[in-house]
């Protein structure tokens, strides 16, 4: 059993027999001690991969993982100066049981909620509240008790893992060749990145949607962790890295909404194994609960690999977006995949089957599931979209509408389409409304803020 012990630094002078007591307490009892109060297990933890510029800033990370990776939290509130909101808070939304110590105030008069417990004790008696305290939640652990989620579970939880960058978007009359200079009729940025507009698209559709993946510590990294929050999408795992800058792309788009890409990774490739472990233990831990797991292929393939493998032994629903095309999947991993969605382009680069519209889609489809794919949707652009399992196939037409920017279509596509399936898991249902969306899509510019609300899409289809 973990225990996270949270103390105010600076009562440390006046009060540290107590917070010593505390641990000693802990530690007989059998369970690990996780706190700043253990210097080797802080400095393992703040690691070149996790060790943000702002010692501040790291310090109140290694509580968070600390919080995050308990059973449980004990906070000793007695110093004057010390307020238990923020740890607290924390502690309460990761569902960990909280006992806030002080002498001199009972503070679940202040904080009230069923897993928050607060004691006034005299110093006599803490060796015994502590144990008590512990011993309910051995008592808890022996009978099973799970604990309450954060959140209504009418919602379907999605875990996304793939890109967020900055989108640069020039709309131009001609897409310039070599050493052309043209003029943009408009600019704009805004947040991008496939795994972004895919969360934003799943949220903006009535799902729950976390996030994991990699922006750098700067004023982009600020802007776009606040841009998916107030989309409502979950940042609990975006990593933030001191060493790499935010992923830049730019985008040059002509009038027919055909466009160009120059992408730099930077943070987007250094998605540490420890920031993807941090979501799958919440998973383990029944912090989050998750109906799915969306992954694109912008991350290295040995992070596509270990995703889908850990995802795997968890049992978990796993769909995939086959892109970027600059990194083909690997067909070992289809037969790990629950759904594979991979447009024209893409098929053809796992398969070697030109994919020009339905019937060579049906021919690069049967080869995906020959080699071990579960499902295939393959998006067609304008031709619409070709759905085959071993047991049946289904090809959906596409809206007729007027481009602006066919960027986002993918993402808003697929998007709909795990809505969908997570919901009522009708194809031809799915594919009508998926290809909804990647009209809608088109017919605006840039890509995460044409992804559609349910209700815009029900409007769009109506």
């Amino acid at each position: 059993m973990n225990i996270a012990v949270i103390v105010p630094f600076s009562g440390k002078q006046k009060y540290q027999s107590i917070y010593d007591a505390i641990i000693e307490t802990v530690e007989r009892e059998g369970a690990t001690v996780l706190s700043p109060e253990k210097p080797r297990l802080y400095e393992s933890a703040l690691t070149s991969d996790t060790l943000l510029h702002d010692s501040l800033r790291s310090h109140y990370e290694f509580i968070r993982k600390n919080i995050l990776n308990s059973d449980a939290v004990i906070v000793e509130a007695t110093w004057e100066n010390f307020r238990v909101g923020h740890e607290a808070t924390l502690a309460l939304f990761y569902h960990k049981p909280v006992l806030a110590l002080s002498q001199t105030r009972k503070l679940d008069e202040f904080i009230y909620h069923p897993g928050f417990k607060g004691v006034r004790y005299q110093p006599d008696e803490l060796t015994d509240i502590i144990k008590a305290f512990l011993g309910e939640l051995q008592k808890q652990q022996a009978a099973g008790n799970k604990p309450v989620r954060m959140w209504s579970r009418s919602q379907k939880t999605v875990l996304v893992f793939g890109g967020v960058c900055a989108d640069m978007i020039h709309q131009v009359k001609e897409i310039p060749a070599k050493e052309d200079v043209v003029l943009s009729n408009t600019f704009v940025k805004t947040l991008g990145g496939k795994a972004a507009n895919a969360a934003v698209g799943l949220t903006r559709l009535g799902n729950e949607v976390f996030i994991c993946g990699s922006v750098g510590y700067d004023t982009l990294g600020n802007d776009l962790e606040i841009a998916l929050t107030q989309e409502g999408v979950r940042t609990d795992f975006l990593h933030r890295d001191p060493h790499h800058p935010t992923s830049v792309v730019a985008l040059t788009v002509n009038e027919q909404g055909k466009y160009a890409t120059v992408v730099n990774e930077a943070a987007n490739i250094h998605v540490s194994k420890e920031s993807v472990d941090e979501a799958f233990k919440a998973f383990d831990n029944r912090v989050l609960p998750i109906d799915s797991v969306y992954l694109t292929l912008e991350q290295p393939p040995e992070t596509v690999d270990y995703i889908i493998h850990e995802a795997k032994k968890r049992n978990l629903f796993i769909f995939c977006d086959a892109a970027p095309l600059t990194r083909p999947l690997d067909p070992a991993l289809l037969p790990l995949i629950d759904v594979v969605i991979p447009n024209q382009q893409e098929a053809e680069a796992i398969t070697d089957v030109k994919v020009r519209g339905a019937a060579s889609a049906r021919q690069a489809a049967a080869k995906l599931l020959q080699q071990g794919a579960h499902e295939v949707v393959i998006t067609l652009g304008n031709k619409g979209a070709f759905y085959a399992s071993k047991s049946k196939t289904h090809y959906m037409g596409a809206y007729s509408v007027t481009a602006i920017d066919e960027a986002g279509a993918g993402d808003a596509f697929r998007a709909s389409y795990l809505h969908s399936i997570l919901y009522e898991n009708d194809i031809p249902t799915a594919l009508k409304r998926a290809n909804g969306a990647g009209a809608f899509a088109v017919a605006r510019l840039g890509s995460y803020d044409s992804m559609p609300s349910s209700e815009e899409l029900d409007a769009f289809l109506a």
